[in-house]
């Protein structure tokens, strides 16, 4: 019987204005590999004054499967925007786990550190997906696998700089390293 699964994508985390874009096909794919992928839930934010370009975005997303959460940006007084999805994706995650097996997050923001131990509480296996540039160790460290979007085969539309795997090199392990004086392994297989 095949384990049952949901994807969680913070879209906003997963964007990089310069650089590759993401073929959510293959990640849902990836994530999905001999599992029965129940949730499939991607948050976007939407600049309320250009929501253009961003629509088509997520008309492809409905296109493949991903029921899309969206939240229209604020600005403040100072004109910062302010667009947090966080607590949208933590909610849905922790409320839909209990029909779930595995739980993939698609994010590298360190606010989740403490959602993934919620769901690893309710005896769920967390899986965190994100640029291993832009990953928290905290979170590489609750997680109990992580997978570098660089080593995901063909996840990119346009190649980036040659991908780089992860190795005991990278930033956010190093410092996990210097903290429990070794590495761990959370690669995927």
């Amino acid at each position: 019987m095949a384990l049952k699964a949901g994807l969680y994508v913070d879209a906003a985390n997963l964007y990089r204005k310069e650089g590759p874009s993401i073929n959510y096909r293959i990640l849902k794919d990836f994530v999905s590999g001999g599992r029965e992928l129940l949730r499939c839930n991607a948050y976007v934010t939407v600049d309320p004054e250009n929501p253009k370009p961003v629509k088509g975005f997520i008309s492809a997303l409905r296109d493949i499967g991903f029921k899309v959460i969206e939240k229209e940006w604020s600005r403040s007084v100072d004109g910062r925007v302010k667009a947090n999805m966080d607590m949208e994706l933590a909610v849905d995650m922790l409320t839909q786990a209990e029909n779930l097996d595995v739980v993939i997050l698609a994010s590298g923001d360190s606010d989740f550190v403490r959602l993934v131990r919620a769901v690893q509480n309710l005896g769920k296996r967390v899986e965190v997906i994100a640029f291993q540039d832009r990953i928290g160790f905290d979170l590489i460290k609750e997680a109990d696998a992580f997978s570098a979007l660089e080593s995901i085969v063909d996840i990119f539309i346009e190649a980036p700089e040659p991908p780089q795997p992860m190795t005991s090199e990278s930033p956010a392990l190093q410092e996990l390293s210097k903290r429990e004086g070794r590495i761990r392994h959370f690669f995927r297989k």
